[in-house]
C-alpha cells in the first residue's frame, strides 16, 4: 500500500505541474514563528535548513517531465510506469540506498566509529548506488519511450542546465 501511494505521490507530481510541488515532498518547511526550528520568533535555532536531497527516482527529470506539455494519453502511460516500477521493486531499492547512504553519515560523524564500520558502510554504499543506478536507467528507458522526440529533446535540454548554485 505504502509504495502505491508514494507512486501516485510522485505521478502526482510529474503530471500536475509546478503547484504540485508546493506541498509535496520536498517542499520548502514553513518558516518564520512557530516553525520548526524557530524559538520565539527569533532565527533558526540550528542555522538554515539544508535543500531537499535530489529526487532519488527521477533525480532532475522530476522538475523537467513536469514541464513538459504533455497529453493526456502520455500522463496516463508515465503513471502507470512509474507505478509498475515502484511496485516491481524500485523503492526497496531506494530505501536500501538511503538506509546504506545514511550509514556511511553515521559512520563519518559518530566520534566512536572506527574505520572498519565505516568501510564496510561505503562499500554497501556503492553497491546499493548500482543497483539504484541500474533500475533508474530501466525507469529512464521507460519513461523516454512515452516521449515524442521534440519532448526527449527539451527534457535533455533540461536536466542539462547545471542546478543553480548556493551563494557562499
Amino acid at each position: 500500500m505504502r509504495k502505491a501511494v508514494v507512486s501516485w505521490v510522485l505521478c502526482g507530481m510529474v503530471v500536475a505541474g509546478p503547484g504540485a510541488l508546493a506541498q509535496g515532498p520536498g517542499a520548502s518547511p514553513p518558516a518564520g514563528p512557530g516553525a520548526p526550528g524557530f524559538d520565539a520568533g527569533g532565527p533558526p535555532a540550528h542555522g538554515l535548513q539544508p535543500p531537499p536531497p535530489p529526487d532519488p527516482v527521477l533525480g532532475p527529470a522530476r522538475f523537467a517531465l513536469m514541464g513538459l506539455d504533455l497529453a493526456p494519453e502520455q500522463r496516463t502511460k508515465i503513471h502507470a510506469i512509474l507505478d509498475a516500477a515502484l511496485q516491481g521493486g524500485l523503492g526497496d531499492v531506494v530505501r536500501s540506498f538511503e538506509d546504506a547512504r545514511r550509514a556511511v553519515e553515521i559512520g563519518v560523524w559518530d566520534p566512536a566509529s572506527s574505520t572498519e564500520p565505516a568501510d564496510a558502510a561505503l562499500r554497501q554504499l556503492e553497491a546499493a548506488g548500482r543497483r539504484l543506478l541500474d533500475a533508474r536507467r530501466t525507469l529512464a528507458r521507460d519513461l523516454l519511450s512515452v516521449l515524442d522526440e521534440g519532448q526527449r529533446r527539451e527534457l535533455l535540454e533540461i536536466i542539462h542546465q547545471p542546478p543553480p548554485r548556493r551563494p557562499a
